[in-house]
């Protein structure tokens, strides 16, 4: 899901659905965290990081742990990374930019 907190203007629901006892799942999810702390919507404790796991699953295996790398040595799958570098900042994000948000976080 892809969810662009500076396009929301009434964030409560959010904020309730953040905070709700749903877990959470993500990727490096230390940054999204942070990031929605930041904008005072921190999530409950509730959580649950695929890269923390995927570390202690390969613990002492020296393997890289980023999304790219754990999707492709878990699921066979190549992500696409050619929107990375392109600019986020833009008031309105292209298709390629949105698919790629959604698949990268």
């Amino acid at each position: 899901m892809i969810i662009d907190l500076f396009a929301i203007k009434d964030r409560r629901l959010l904020k309730r659905l953040l905070q709700g006892s749903a877990p959470k799942v993500g990727h490096h999810f230390k940054f999204d965290w942070q990031f929605l702390t930041q904008a005072s919507m921190t999530p409950s404790s509730l959580f649950f990081d695929t890269q923390l796991a995927f570390k202690v699953w390969t613990d002492g295996i020296k393997v890289r742990s980023s999304l790219q790398a754990v999707v492709k040595r878990i699921l066979g799958l190549e992500l696409d990374k050619e929107q990375q570098q392109s600019d986020f900042s833009q008031s309105q994000l292209s298709p390629k930019q949105l698919q790629y948000a959604a698949t990268d976080f």
